[in-house]
């Protein structure tokens, strides 16, 4: 046995069957990649995500938040609460 998943066991040994490797090695090479994917994810590197009805796996790079937007929508917000307060 693999895995605990038992379809997860059945992915790899078709893809094992189809390239003629080792069960083992084909695990070892899935297991290599998705820790390779949540270590970007995790770095906030790279964000990735799964097309199944394409079986293709994307991934684009992370877009830090830019924080001048956020401090002017927060002036913004504060401005406007104290506008508020002086009318009333």
């Amino acid at each position: 046995m693999l895995t605990k998943n038992p379809t997860t066991n059945r992915f790899i040994t078709e893809i094992s069957e189809e390239l003629g490797e080792d069960r083992g090695r084909v695990l070892q090479v899935l297991t290599h990649f998705f820790d390779t994917i949540k270590s970007f994810a995790s770095q906030k590197k790279a964000i990735f995500f799964w097309l199944t009805g394409f079986g293709k796996i994307y991934y684009r790079k992370y877009k830090k938040p830019d924080l001048r937007k956020e401090k002017s929508k927060i002036k913004r917000q504060h401005l406007a609460q104290l506008k508020e307060e002086l009318q009333a």
